[in-house]
């Protein structure tokens, strides 16, 4: 089997779980880029997989990578999995998928277009929890479900959120 090329974009917080992964999986993937607008970061990430590291997706929209990750901002996930996919490859992001369901639909047609697959991570689901509360649901333990609401709390700042500084680039 072959070994994947993937790479990483944007080396912060969460890409601790993938620095985790990737060498979880180094008998299938190569790590051969990490990227982040702070070359710090990405330099880092790159080190412990002795790979190459760039501050803009551009530098690497060319080469041979098999799977990119998406570990940006959530408004950042759908034109930044839509670019890569243009540029050849497959995609994994981070959740949310999109920040609207118009982008997720845009995202949709992209893959369609380029052939490329398109991945959402939804770890939480393998949980004990979630995993009960799935029986739980199946076996009809509540009911007729008419209607559901999840609360998460992030500490992040009102800024993480926002896409108006974003200007085609990260």
């Amino acid at each position: 089997m072959k070994k994947l090329n993937v790479a990483i974009i944007g080396c912060g917080r969460i890409s601790v779980v993938y620095d985790t992964a990737f060498h979880k999986l180094a008998d299938r993937v190569n790590v051969v880029y990490a990227v982040d607008k702070d070359e710090k970061k990405a330099k880092e990430f790159a080190d412990k997989f002795g790979c190459a590291y760039a501050t803009d997706f551009e530098q690497i929209a060319d080469k041979d990578i098999d799977v990119l990750h998406i570990c940006l901002p959530h408004y950042l996930h759908a034109p930044m999995a839509m670019k890569a996919m243009r540029a050849g490859m497959n995609v994994l992001t981070e959740k949310p998928v999109a920040m609207t369901l118009q982008e997720a639909d845009l995202m949709k047609q992209v893959q369609k277009e380029t052939g490329k697959k398109l991945g959402v991570i939804f770890q939480t689901r393998y949980t004990t929890g979630v995993q009960r509360l799935k029986k739980m649901i199946e076996e009809g333990t509540f009911g007729k479900i008419i209607s559901a609401r999840s609360m998460l709390t992030w500490s992040r700042t009102e800024d993480y959120y926002k896409s108006s500084d974003w200007k085609g680039t990260w």
